[in-house]
């Protein structure tokens, strides 16, 4: 008996596999109610909590002189659009025409710095040049009784051969960030700042128990620059102008407690600046047109 075949139904091979493409997601409506603000990190561990003020060097204000290289395309420091008279924040690097800040609190400051090119002019001291930070005394006065003093310009020079400057310190808020900052002026600047702090000390308010001085933080400052001319030598200095009031401001009440703390790390001594932040070597000499703390 004969075998009937049984044909197999023909199946069509299938066509290579098209790679998958991760097509973007789409969110619907109540995926949206769970995307992320910043609220979401509030009350959360910010990872900065053994962190203090000790640990922390506080960014500076400087003034861009001719010689400043953050206006020299050619240095490593070069800032797009910086130019001389500009002030420089150094943790930023953002350059302003003018900022408003309000002071926290102020303190004369004795520093000693070693001459850049030219030696002590006192003869007896010793002759050193390089530069630099050689030491910050902070508010210690002791070191003044060890100086002696230059009388062709009533320069202070420690027993070292280096100068010593009295800078006047502000320790400032920008009330636009709420961000902590210095500013300090010493040498040329210093008349700068006894002319800021006498505008401040001349402010007077009325308060129920009659008319006192208003505090040091009672309203921001406009803070720019003017140049100054003495024979050939030209720089820029500091120059100040009447703000606006802190009561006036809508986050007055964040800013006292920033200056509440400001305060308190600096009567605990746990505030850290450093002084040589803006103080390079490019700053000062030349053609005279000087830094904030130019040295001889």
């Amino acid at each position: 008996m004969a075998t009937t075949k049984t044909q197999e139904p023909h199946v069509a091979e299938s066509a290579p596999e098209e790679p998958k493409i991760n097509a973007p997601a789409i969110i619907d409506s109540t995926a949206l109610s769970q995307v992320m603000t910043d609220d979401d990190f509030f009350g959360l561990d910010t990872g900065m909590e053994d962190i203090t003020s000790a640990d922390v060097t506080l960014p500076r204000y400087v003034i861009l002189q001719g010689l400043s290289p953050q206006i020299n395309p050619r240095k490593d420091e070069y800032v797009e659009g910086a130019q001389m008279g500009m002030i420089l924040n150094t943790a930023t690097g953002k350059v302003h025409k003018s900022i408003e800040l309000i002071f926290a609190s102020y303190q004369r400051r004795n520093i000693e710095w070693t001459p850049r090119d030219k030696p002590c002019p006192v003869q007896g001291l010793p002759q050193v040049t390089g530069g630099g930070l050689y030491k910050d005394y902070g508010t210690d006065d002791s070191i003044l009784s060890e100086c002696v003093v230059w009388e062709e310009n009533n320069s202070l020079w420690t027993p070292r051969g280096n100068e010593l400057v009295v800078t006047g310190t502000w320790y400032v808020i920008d009330p636009a960030t709420l961000s902590v900052g210095f500013i300090a002026m010493g040498k040329t600047q210093f008349t700068a700042s006894k002319k800021l702090l006498g505008g401040i000390r001349d402010e007077k308010i009325m308060t129920s128990k009659g008319i006192v001085p208003a505090p040091l933080f009672y309203r921001a400052w406009e803070m720019n620059s003017i140049i100054k001319t003495s024979g050939e030598n030209s720089w820029f200095v500091w120059h100040h102008k009447p703000s606006t009031k802190i009561s006036e401001m809508s986050h007055g009440r964040a800013i006292i407690a920033e200056v509440k703390e400001i305060v308190r790390t600096i009567r605990e001594g746990e505030m850290t600046i450093d002084v040589a932040i803006g103080e390079a070597a490019e700053t000062a000499g030349g053609s005279r047109q000087m830094s904030d703390n130019s040295r001889m």
